[in-house]
């Protein structure tokens, strides 16, 4: 079977896929998982920073149930803690079938039995009766990737490793560097996650416990590079190569297999260079120097313009059917000539697969074949040509291959160039895309910037607008000189006119202070409280109040009310009565002096009515104001003398003097009165008096009669 199997590469592969075990499932072991939400996620997200990332590493994922359910656990966390941290989930494995269908996410109807109705809601979607597959976001939380994980570099500051029942089967000594590994790929305080049956041995002083039933640990000491081994076996590598012995002495202990394989390289290993594909070269080893030299100029690694003129063109075309096919190619019978002398190489190139960060790299082995053959001095005879025409035929024919090897090496860049101007024709199409759509969005700014300007000088108009309405305004309130004070619905003070800054002895600083903290000056304490009132009942009230200099002042409260119709404080108006209120006391104090005089004083109007009756009258005629009130002068007028009221009247209306004469009059108890009569016609805002024509006169404006006995 051993040599099938060198003999069946196909077959190597086969063998591998039946030795790995692929046992999992959503959520395994439901109770470690919840151990490790409630203990490890839930603390590990609460802890972690807004703009922090969160990684985890899940080595052994097989076919991503595993680092699924981790990641379904993280985002209920994330989503439970209002956080939106960076998450990134590695997982890992050495298979590609199994990292095939992680990636795909397309797992059958029965993962119902391990997942949640909630989670199989929010994290899952319906592809067809017979499958699920994860959602955009629980895929992209994801990254997949293979990895050997004794062998390739593993992923660093990590937050939590999920390893569980990979260590089973590795062996002991594997195990305990596996360990150490995770130890250095954790962040300090970070989190390992190990299968129930396995453990971290005597590895005590790298973590610490946090649930010894289902193996969860804290990494904790610092970083201990003296015990990471990377990589931990390499591969190809001979296990059993010796067993190392110590002398007394206490020297270095000599490896048998090592100085051995040393000598044999020195003295048999061929010369070889190590390039990329460029025909860079990386490294030198054994005599390259029969092989390779410097040209003349500037020192160079190229590999194609150190070889010799007749390895040269070979070279190339060996180098490039390796690349090619990807496998090692041999070449026999290259002459090179050396210290005049032509010397059969044999060249060989062979791809490097491994390790992983070397794949791209080719090795190139030159060795001599056998003894030289001596170059034919000149003027040899005819015996020599036959060797000379093989050379001929030879050269003539490694030239061919040199010719077909750069046809190949020209349809590949053909190809190569083609596949290049349709990725350039792609992108110039996904430009002329982005062009459109630039043109399009700029289109958009520019209507969007019309509507702007629009809408700013529909602003400026308002503006205007408003300044103007403020302007009149304030020159209305200048003009009336009437104090007006708002109050807001607390009875702060929002505004108040010029007016009122002399009157409450207010300032600009007084906006927003309560107006009771105002010590105003006229003497009205229920400003306040008529205020609450009107607020309370939207009902106006006026009041006359006085200051202590002596102004009057008619306080009116009315309601505050906005263009809505709500009602937002109250208005107080201070309206100077002073003058007015001056002009009523003298009213009243002549109509004082009028009422009580002993002189006879009525009014009448043109139609002969008494309309005015003081106590001199009463006295007089005998009649009271109330029944005088209800007579015509004609009644107390004789009979002989009633023509000369009418001619009395008569010249009162038409604006004419009336000199006093005396007269009778009859009183109530019928007796004739001698009286003094004097007459006044009481005159309108222009100056002219108010009467009606006559006979019967019609205007109810009075004509005043001042009757003053003889």
């Amino acid at each position: 079977y051993l040599a099938y199997l060198r003999e069946h590469p196909d077959e190597v592969e086969h063998l591998v896929k039946d030795l790995l075990i692929s046992v999992t499932s959503f959520f395994r072991d439901p109770e470690a998982l919840q151990v490790l939400e409630m203990q490890v996620i839930a603390p590990m997200v609460k802890a972690k920073d807004a703009d922090a990332p969160l990684r985890v590493w899940i080595p052994g994922c097989a076919t991503g149930e595993e680092p699924y359910s981790i990641a379904m656990l993280l985002l209920e966390q994330l989503t439970a803690a209002q956080k939106s941290c960076n998450l990134q989930i590695f997982a890992s494995d050495i298979g590609e079938d199994a990292l095939e269908i992680a990636r795909q996410g397309v797992y059958p109807e029965s993962i119902v039995a391990d997942v949640s109705p909630k989670r199989l809601g929010r994290f899952f979607t319906r592809v067809d009766d017979q499958s699920y597959q994860v959602t955009n976001q629980l895929r992209e939380a994801v990254l997949f990737a293979k990895q050997n994980l004794v062998s390739d570099a593993p992923f660093s500051k990590l937050d939590l490793i999920s390893c569980r029942n990979l260590l089973i089967y590795l062996e002991a000594e594997i195990q305990k560097k596996v360990i150490a590994l995770l130890h250095f790929a954790l962040n300090e305080g970070g989190y390992l996650f190990l299968g129930p049956s396995e453990a971290i041995g005597q590895q005590v002083d790298l973590f610490e416990p946090v649930s010894k039933k289902w193996r969860v640990y804290r990494r904790i000491g610092p970083s201990r590079r003296d015990r990471v081994e990377f990589p931990i076996v390499v591969r190809g590598e001979q296990r059993g190569a010796g067993k190392r012995l110590t002398d007394p002495a206490g020297a270095r202990p000599i490896n048998f297999a090592e100085l051995t394989q040393q000598v044999l390289l020195e003295e048999y290993a061929p010369a070889a260079v190590l390039i990329n594909r460029a025909y860079e070269i990386l490294y030198f080893y054994g005599p390259t120097t029969r092989y390779l030299h410097q040209p003349t100029g500037e020192p160079t690694q190229d590999l194609i313009r150190m070889a010799p003129e007749g390895l040269r063109i070979k070279l190339r075309a060996v180098v490039h059917k390796a690349i090619r096919d990807q496998q090692q190619v041999v070449v026999s019978g290259v002459r090179v000539k050396r210290d005049g002398v032509f010397y059969p190489v044999k060249v060989t190139v062979k791809p490097v697969h491994v390790p992983k960060p070397a794949d791209g790299l080719l090795l190139v082995i030159l060795q001599d074949e056998h003894e030289p053959v001596p170059t034919q001095p000149s003027g040899a005879e005819v015996a020599a040509e036959e060797p000379l025409l093989r050379q001929l035929e030879y050269e003539l024919k490694a030239t061919r291959e040199d010719l077909q090897s750069t046809i190949e090496e020209m349809e590949s860049s053909n190809e190569e160039l083609k596949v290049s101007n349709e990725e350039v024709m792609s992108m110039n199409e996904e430009l002329q895309s982005a062009n459109e759509e630039l043109e399009s969005s700029k289109e958009e700014l520019q209507s969007l910037n019309e509507e702007l300007i629009t809408v700013n000088n529909q602003l400026q108009n308002k503006v205007e607008e408003l300044e103007a309405s403020n302007n009149n305004l304030a020159n209305l309130l200048s003009s009336t000189d009437i104090a007006t004070l708002c109050l807001d619905t607390g009875f702060r003070i929002k505004w108040f006119t010029p007016a009122t800054t002399k009157l409450l002895n207010l300032i600009a600083t007084d906006v927003g202070r309560p107006i009771n903290d105002i010590a105003h000056q006229p003497t009205d304490r229920d400003l306040l409280h008529d205020s609450e009132r009107v607020l309370r009942d939207l009902t106006p009230i006026e009041k006359e109040v006085r200051t202590e200099e002596g102004y009057w002042y008619l306080r009116r409260i009315l309601p505050y009310r906005t263009l809505g119709k709500k009602i937002e404080g109250v208005v107080v108006t201070f309206a100077d009565v002073t003058p007015l209120k001056h002009a009523a006391e003298r009213l009243r104090r002549l109509a004082t002096v009028l009422l009580d005089s002993n002189d006879a004083v009525t009014v009448l109007d043109f139609e002969g009515r008494i309309t005015a009756w003081n106590r001199g009258a009463e006295r007089m005629y005998g009649y009271s104001e109330a029944e005088a009130l209800q007579m015509n002068v004609e009644q107390m007028v004789p009979q002989e003398l009633r023509s000369e009221v009418h001619d009395l009247v008569e010249r009162q209306r038409r604006g004419g003097g009336v000199d006093s004469w005396e007269t009778r009059r009859v009183g109530k108890d019928g007796r004739l009165v001698d009286v003094w009569l004097t007459a006044t016609a009481l005159k309108d805002e222009a100056g002219k008096p108010t009467a009606v024509a006559k006979p019967p006169p019609r205007n109810s404006d009075g004509l005043a009669r001042t009757c003053t006995t003889a």
